[in-house]
C-alpha cells in the first residue's frame, strides 16, 4: 500500500513539473485568434496606407482662393501669390507656409498667417509683399489656403486643409519649382507684346498744388481685329536709385505695383487714345514700367495676359 502511494505522489509531481514546462499563448492573442479571420481582416485593413491625393482630389470642387506662386526670396522673406477665383471681393485668408530644405526635404516646420488684404479683386491675383515670413531655415515653402473671408461678411473654410498638409509636406519637387518660378526673360518680353494692344506711349506729370502725387497718363493702340470696352494695366513705381516705391494702397501683386482700369465706350481696330489717371503715382515715383493684363472686348469675352506674373517678379 506504502509503494501505490508513493508512485501516485511520483505521477502527480511529474505531471504539475510537465505543466510549468509547456509554452503558454500570450493572453493577448486570444481574442484575435478567436476572431479567426475577421480578426486577420480588420489587422490588414488597420495596416493599409490611405491615399490622401485620393482623397484630395474626390473633394476638389469650388476653391475661392488659391495659391498661384510660393517661394523665399534673396532676402529670406516668404512670398506667396493668390488667386482670387470667385466673382467677390476678398478681405482677408488664412495661410499656412511649410518649409522644407535645400534638398526638398519637408523640415516639419510651418508658419500660420492671417492677411488683411483690403481687397482682392474677382479673378486677381495678390500678396507677396503683403506680408513677410521669415524663412524658418528652409530653402522652398509651400503654402495651403485655410480660411476666406469675403467683403459681404461670409466666409469659406477648406474642410480638407489637414489632408492636404499631410500631402503637401512631402518631398518638394525642386525641378518643378525651377521651372516654374525662375526669372524668364523670354515670358517677360512675352507679357509687354500683348496680341491685341500696344503701349505707345507711358509718362507721369509732376505734383500740384493740391496733391503732391503724381499723375499718369498711358497711349495705347488697338492692334487686335476687335474692338475694346475695357484694358487693365500693371504699373511699377520706382524712385530715383531705382529701388521699389511703396504704393497705397496695395490691391495687386507686389508691394511697387498698382492696377490701372481703363475704360472706353470704343476702341476700334487701328485706333489710339490717351488714357489718364490723376494722382495715381505715389510722390516719391521718379520711373514707371507698365504691362496690360487683362482686355474686355465689346462682345464680353475676355483675355488675361498668361505672362503677367513672370513680368511682375522680374520687377520684384
Amino acid at each position: 500500500m506504502k509503494l501505490y502511494k508513493a508512485a501516485v505522489w511520483i505521477m502527480l509531481l511529474g505531471a504539475l513539473v510537465t505543466g510549468c514546462n509547456k509554452e503558454q499563448e500570450p493572453p493577448s492573442a486570444e481574442p484575435l485568434k478567436a476572431a479567426g479571420a475577421q480578426g486577420i481582416a480588420l489587422t490588414e485593413t488597420l495596416n493599409k496606407s490611405i491615399d490622401m491625393t485620393a482623397a484630395i482630389d474626390s473633394h476638389k470642387g469650388y476653391e475661392p482662393l488659391t495659391v498661384s506662386r510660393a517661394f523665399i526670396d534673396g532676402g529670406s522673406c516668404a512670398r506667396v501669390i493668390v488667386h482670387n477665383n470667385t466673382d467677390t471681393p476678398i478681405v482677408a485668408y488664412d495661410l499656412e507656409i511649410l518649409y522644407f530644405d535645400s534638398k526638398g526635404n519637408p523640415l516639419g516646420k510651418s508658419e500660420e498667417y492671417t492677411v488683411w488684404t483690403g481687397v482682392v479683386e474677382p479673378h486677381c491675383d495678390y500678396g507677396l509683399d503683403s506680408y513677410v515670413g521669415g524663412s524658418n531655415g528652409g530653402s522652398y515653402i509651400k503654402g495651403i489656403v485655410k480660411k476666406v473671408t469675403f467683403n459681404d461678411g461670409t466666409s469659406w473654410e477648406n474642410e480638407i486643409y489637414e489632408a492636404e498638409k499631410a500631402v503637401y509636406n512631402d518631398f518638394f519637387d525642386i525641378e518643378k519649382y525651377r521651372q516654374d518660378i525662375e526669372k524668364n526673360s523670354e515670358n517677360v518680353q512675352k507679357a509687354a507684346q500683348t496680341p491685341y494692344i500696344r503701349i505707345d506711349d507711358m509718362t507721369m506729370t509732376g505734383s500740384d498744388d493740391i496733391s503732391s502725387r503724381k499723375d499718369l497718363k498711358l497711349v495705347l493702340t488697338n492692334t487686335g481685329d476687335k474692338t475694346l470696352k475695357e484694358i487693365k494695366v500693371a504699373v511699377a513705381e520706382f524712385d530715383r536709385d531705382n529701388n521699389k516705391v511703396d504704393v497705397t494702397p496695395q490691391i495687386y501683386i507686389g508691394k511697387n505695383i498698382r492696377l490701372a482700369s481703363c475704360t472706353t465706350t470704343e476702341l476700334k481696330p487701328g485706333e489710339s487714345r490717351s488714357f489718364s489717371s490723376s494722382a495715381f503715382l505715389e510722390s516719391e515715383c521718379f520711373r514707371i514700367n507698365a504691362i496690360v493684363t487683362e482686355i474686355t472686348f465689346t462682345d464680353g469675352t475676355v483675355w488675361k495676359n498668361p505672362y503677367a506674373i513672370d513680368w511682375l517678379l522680374w520687377f520684384m
